[in-house]
This record gives C-alpha cells, sequence and structure tokens, in this order.
C-alpha cells in the first residue's frame, strides 16, 4: 500500500504493569501515515497517495503543493485546511502540476517544462521513501505480536485489581485503628488518674473497673481486626498467585520489544534523511514557484 509520510517524531511510551519501554505499537503511523485525499476523475472511491506532506493547522505561511496527477503523488508544506483546494485544482490540470497560495489567492501552474524540474526535485526523497516502506513492512509483524501481548497484560492487569472485598476490608482497618488509638489514649488517661488515686481505694476500684471494660473493647476491636487482616491476606494470596503470569508475560513483552527498538532507531534515522532531504526539496519547490510567478506562468483558481 502507497503511503504519505509526515515527518514526525517516532514516540515510545511505557506499559505500566510490565515496567517495560517499547516503541509506541503503530509506531509507523507516527513516520509513515496514509491520507486519502485524493478522487479518481470518474469520482471513484479515494485513491491513497504517496509522496511527503508537512501539514501544520497552524501553519502560517502559503502552502504549496506539487502533485502528480497520474500516479496520485502529493508533496505539500503548509495547512491541512488547503487539502480540499488542492484536490479542487486536479479538475483544472490534465497532468502533472503545481498549487500554491500567495496574497491570500491560490494558483495552478501546469508549464510541462518547469513541472519537470519541480518533478525532478523530488527524486531525491524517492529511494529514501522506499527505504521508509521496507522498514514499516519490517515493524508491521512486531506490532501485531505486540498487540496481542498488551491485550493479553490487560486483561492480566485488570484481574490483579483489589476487590471489593479486599478495599472494604482495608477501608475497615483504618476504622478500627482509629478506634483503638482512641481507645489507648482514654487508657493512659485511666492509668495516670489511678496513679494519682493512690490511697483512694474506692476511686482506684472504679478507675480499675471502668480500664477493665476498655480492655474487653480493646480484645473486640482485635479480634475485628485480626478478621480483616485474614480478609487481607486472603486477597493478598490471590493477588501473588496473579502476579507470576503478569510478570512471565512482561518479560515476553520485553523480549518482543527489543527487534521494535532496533526498527524504531533506523526509522528516526531515516526519518531525519528524508526531513533533510524534505528541506531540500521545499527549497527547489518554492523557487520554482517564484520562478513561475515571474514568468507569469500561474493561473489563478477557485476564490482562494
Amino acid at each position: 500500500m502507497s503511503r504519505i509520510q509526515r515527518l514526525l517524531r517516532p514516540t515510545r511510551r511505557a506499559h505500566a504493569a510490565a515496567g517495560i519501554v517499547f516503541p509506541l505499537l503503530g509506531l509507523v503511523a507516527a513516520v509513515m501515515a496514509t491520507y486519502s485525499w485524493a478522487q479518481s476523475r470518474d469520482d471513484e472511491p479515494g485513491v491513497t497517495t504517496h509522496g511527503t506532506l508537512h501539514l501544520d493547522s497552524k501553519w502560517r505561511g502559503d502552502s504549496f503543493a506539487l502533485v502528480r496527477g497520474a500516479a496520485d503523488e502529493l508533496h505539500m508544506w503548509g495547512s491541512v485546511d488547503d487539502i480540499d483546494a488542492i484536490r479542487s485544482a486536479r479538475e483544472r490540470a490534465t497532468g502533472d502540476y503545481l498549487w500554491f497560495r500567495r496574497g491570500g489567492r491560490a494558483y495552478l501552474v501546469t508549464d510541462p517544462a518547469l513541472i519537470a524540474r519541480a518533478v525532478e526535485a523530488t527524486r531525491e526523497t524517492e529511494a529514501l521513501d522506499r527505504k521508509m516502506e521496507e522498514l514499516e513492512a519490517q515493524m508491521e509483524p512486531h506490532s501485531r505480536k505486540m498487540e496481542l501481548l498488551e491485550e493479553r497484560m490487560d486483561a492480566l492487569s485488570d484481574d490483579s485489581e483489589p476487590t471489593p472485598r479486599a478495599v472494604a476490608a482495608e477501608r475497615q482497618m483504618e476504622i478500627l485503628g482509629r478506634q483503638q488509638e482512641k481507645l489507648g489514649r482514654r487508657q493512659e488517661e485511666l492509668a495516670q488518674r489511678m496513679e494519682d488515686a493512690e490511697g483512694d481505694e474506692a476511686s482506684i476500684a472504679r478507675l480499675a473497673r471502668e480500664m477493665e471494660e476498655l480492655a474487653k473493647q480493646q480484645d473486640e476491636l482485635g479480634r475485628q481486626m485480626d478478621e480483616q487482616a485474614e480478609v487481607i491476606d486472603e486477597e493478598s494470596k490471590r493477588l501473588e498467585a496473579r502476579q507470576a503470569p503478569i510478570d512471565a508475560l512482561a518479560r515476553e513483552m520485553e523480549l518482543a520489544s527489543k527487534p521494535m527498538e532496533a526498527l524504531s532507531e533506523q526509522m528516526e534515522a531515516q526519518s531525519r534523511l528524508i526531513e533533510r532531504a524534505s528541506a531540500r526539496v521545499e527549497g527547489e519547490l518554492r523557487k520554482l514557484i517564484d520562478e513561475a510567478v515571474a514568468r507569469k506562468l500561474a493561473t489563478p483558481v477557485g476564490s482562494g
């Protein structure tokens, strides 16, 4: 399948569960993207083009493009908003053409000699484009494999989340812990009062009964905490049992990411080569557009 190449840098991401950093699935989409912009001349379904796109919704300069009509090849610099205007210009041209915007108005250049020079200027990127397509083809099976591994990891990760029962037990443990602290402070206060009541047997006896009651409450809280601790322990064992396959899958993902990382580095390097070559092509096309304007070879099209 033909591709339009956007000069974007490949990105990377980390899988939280696996703790691995690997090339973003669909990495190719960051440096090789399809863009169905063209319509066949008899209004058949859209044709996927290839070429080089430098698209920016916030593009501040004038857009321009070289369109190889017969091959559905597009080399463009500018705003995505101009795609429709470039498409419409095909109705005015019988072959390859240069489209550009200047002073808020769109123009079309079809002079064969000038277009031939424009086409020749793009030759530099063709071999680089083919190499990128080869790298994309090599990346695709690895990306599919990683997608399947990610799906498995997502399923395992979902099953490793704490259950409502475990969450409730932890919350109850916190409540019981605060109650124990409160009782502990009361016990300390009673102990101090018993010490201050030395010699007052009646007061000491009364305070001792209160202390005994607090001790019973503490015992009950301890029993309840033991129950919640058993629940948490059961849930912890369940999660530990599920961690083993997660760890094994994480290792599998790490191994699977190795060739992707190597290809990613090659694609990044190739992207830089394409970027530099495209900058040179851009400069040549700008010069040709200036020449077309100076020689009055540019025809206004549309409303601009």
